[in-house]
């Protein structure tokens, strides 16, 4: 995962894939980096669309830096997975304003109510 993963999208709302992540480290450090760059109002959200391929358990960081988004519109592309549900799991504990969601569209409207 690099910062190209993840950008802004609309004022106070961010969107996060990552796909293809070999270690939850370099989740971690990507968004950490991205993070200090930036600077999150009080209420800013995230859309994360995170492959069945993230591996768990998530790296500290990763979920540190997650806990620093007021809302997380997690985008569940396949509800099937328990791996999904797994990692999905661990987001939601770092972040109880979380929301589940099939397609980006969903997600970026739900983020725009809040």
């Amino acid at each position: 995962m690099t910062a190209s993963n993840i950008k802004k999208v609309a004022e106070g709302i961010y969107y996060l894939v990552v796909k293809d992540a070999h270690s939850c480290s370099m989740c971690g450090a990507a968004l950490s980096e991205y993070m200090k760059k930036i600077s999150l109002s009080d209420n800013s959200k995230l859309i994360l669309d995170a492959d069945s391929s993230c591996s768990t358990p998530c790296n500290k960081l990763f979920l540190e830096q997650l806990s620093k988004f007021k809302f997380i519109a997690y985008i569940m592309k396949n509800a099937q997975s328990g791996h999904s549900w797994e990692h999905a799991g661990l987001v939601q504990d770092q972040n109880t304003e979380l929301d589940y969601f099939i397609d980006y569209e969903d997600a970026y409207e739900w983020c725009t109510e809040r």
